[in-house]
């Protein structure tokens, strides 16, 4: 069906597509190719099984309802409304939601694919088991959202808000996720590889088991966050911030020489280098020896040498398990 359509030719449509959901050998699916429903309400309608196709869907009121294995596929839902929305195993794939509302809504399982979601609204969202490959997340708003073991391959998420939300055992890759914030989050278990995560911000995320290998995590901030046994492999960590993390088991080992800056007072960086196959603690003795340097020459007042050497007291005592010694 194209052209701009109207309720009642809309209903007519969706009466055999209710009988076809029952019976398959009866009435007809519901199928949308290049149809024209801007503006349109479909407020509380089960859409479960509905098929639209390069519609237009712009400005439409989702709100509320049902959708199960509902496809939207190559559509403009631009500013579309989707409160509270429910349904698992949609498709969303090479669709624009540009400034779209889905707080509070399900997709369970749903694939967004090639998606356009910038300055989307997410909050509180259930999108567990999604697939956001090549997706655009950029400036988007989400808070306490449900990311639970999705897919971002090559996506974007760029100065977005991701306060709370729950990213643990998704999967990271070749995804540029810098300038955002990430604090109070939840990655335990989850993969980060080859991910720009440049000036973005983890305060009190809990990066329990996360390995993050091959990415770039420049001026990066993990204030007070929990780093239990999570990896850095093989990643440039300049001027990334660790002031009050929690660092039992965690390995800062790389393959090739990474840059490590422990930016603590006053916004003062001193840069040391962790060599081939060096650990964290070879860093501190790094660090420690270029602080007594800069000591030695009056480029550090004893105020801010002592504040230094009481940080590299407690990553030492946080890491004295670590196999490798002081």
């Amino acid at each position: 069906m194209a052209g701009k359509i109207t309720r009642k030719e809309f209903n007519s449509v969706m009466k055999l597509h209710k009988i076809w959901v029952k019976d398959n050998s009866k009435g007809q699916r519901a199928v949308f190719t290049h149809t024209n429903f801007e503006g349109f309400d479909f407020k509380k309608r089960d859409l479960s099984y509905v098929l639209f196709d390069y519609c237009n869907l712009k400005e439409t009121d989702l709100s509320q309802c049902r959708m199960h294995n509902t496809f939207f596929t190559n559509c403009n839902m631009d500013s579309s409304k989707l409160y509270c929305a429910k349904g698992y195993k949609n498709n969303f794939d090479g669709s624009f939601m540009n400034n779209a509302v889905l707080e509070g809504g399900e997709f369970i399982n749903s694939s967004f694919k090639k998606t356009i979601l910038t300055e989307t609204i997410l909050n509180e969202a259930l999108l567990g088991d999604s697939y956001f490959d090549k997706a655009d997340l950029s400036d988007t708003w989400t808070y306490n959202t449900d990311f639970t073991r999705c897919h971002f391959i090559g996506s974007k998420m760029v100065r977005s808000e991701f306060t709370l939300g729950m990213f643990s055992s998704t999967v990271f890759q070749n995804s540029n996720m810098s300038k955002s914030n990430f604090s109070e989050t939840d990655f335990e278990d989850a993969v980060i590889t080859n991910c720009l995560l440049n000036e973005s911000n983890f305060r009190y995320a809990n990066m329990k088991n996360a390995k993050i290998s091959d990415s770039s995590l420049i001026e990066t901030i993990f204030n007070f966050a929990r780093l239990s046994a999570c990896q850095f492999i093989n990643s440039n960590l300049y001027k990334t911030d660790l002031m009050g993390t929690h660092l039992p088991d965690t390995m800062l080992q790389v393959t090739v020489p990474t840059v490590v800056t422990y930016d603590v007072i006053n916004n003062k960086v001193i840069s040391t280098t962790i060599e081939k196959n060096k650990s964290v603690c070879f860093c501190l003795r790094t660090f420690e020896q270029k602080l007594n340097i800069l000591f030695k020459q009056g480029d550090l007042n004893n105020r801010d040498y002592n504040l230094y050497i009481a940080v590299i007291k407690y990553f030492r005592a946080a890491r004295k398990q670590y196999k490798g010694g002081n």
